[in-house]
């Protein structure tokens, strides 16, 4: 259903050609123009930046997003959270034709979600990514830069993940560019640092979609499975010991089996 569902969407994105540019003078201008302050989140986007960000070019979107502060407030104390980035992300969708909302989730925690409806009873497919980024302390970079430096996009977030972040807003600008017969969903999401706020908010509210991808980094490679976790109280019989001396210990087989036997209790 899921490599169907794929099929039907990537057949019917328009490959629309970005608008040329000198990336060597983007990262010299934004370099010049922009003003950086760790300490207050403030922060400036030139307005060429910012336009070439509207047409939906990847990498102007990494540029821009990375450009705008959002550290996690509980990660950092300076941090700025997931307003000012929200804004700027429902700015750019509402500009592309998408139907969007925004929440506070938290004090200065928002969500973004953005919608473009298909014209037919088409699969719907959900593009997600999170907003927030985690500290910027020891950073030999300006981590607002959004330097272009050697092919390579310098400043926090560009990995995790404003990259994927502006991967799939590019993929939203091109979809909205011709009727599609399903309808999209991107849901930009808070706090995924520290506690997922964002993402449990959209789960209890019944977001759905036919399938998603989420725009982590894993080197290109797919991924169609994700690791979780369980708690588990377990009480075990038998002779006390520390796990550093395993081989002392002729009762470790049975202790192994039986924590073996708690993968399969989920």
């Amino acid at each position: 259903m899921v490599n169907s569902v794929y099929r039907q969407w990537w057949l019917r994105i328009p490959t629309v050609p970005f608008p040329s540019r000198d990336i060597g003078s983007w990262a010299h201008h934004g370099m010049e123009s922009g003003c950086h302050r760790r300490t207050t989140g403030c922060h400036r986007m030139d307005d060429r930046m910012s336009q070439e960000a509207l047409t939906g070019d990847p990498v102007a979107l990494a540029r821009a997003l990375i450009a705008t502060p959002s550290v996690n407030p509980e990660l950092e104390a300076t941090g700025t959270g997931e307003a000012a980035i929200a804004e700027r992300t429902a700015e750019w969708m509402r500009a592309w034709g998408l139907s969007v909302e925004t929440s506070e989730v938290a004090a200065g925690r928002w969500n973004v979600v953005g919608r473009l409806a298909g014209e037919g009873a088409g699969p719907t497919l959900l593009l997600n990514g999170h907003l927030d980024t985690v500290g910027v302390a020891g950073m030999t970079v300006d981590p607002f830069g959004a330097e272009l430096r050697d092919g390579r996009l310098w400043g926090r977030g560009s990995c995790d993940m404003k990259g994927g972040v502006a991967a799939l807003l590019s993929a939203a600008a091109r979809i909205a560019q011709k009727p599609t017969p399903g309808t999209l969903i991107v849901a930009l999401t808070a706090d995924e640092e520290y506690a997922s706020l964002g993402m449990q908010a959209l789960v209890g509210a019944g977001l759905g979609a036919d399938a998603a991808v989420v725009c982590e980094p894993t080197s290109l490679a797919v991924m169609p499975a994700h690791k979780g976790f369980v708690w588990v109280e377990a009480d075990f019989r038998g002779r006390a010991a520390h796990g550093s001396r395993p081989a002392k210990w002729a009762w470790t087989p049975s202790v192994t089996r039986a924590v073996t036997s708690l993968r399969w209790m989920h």
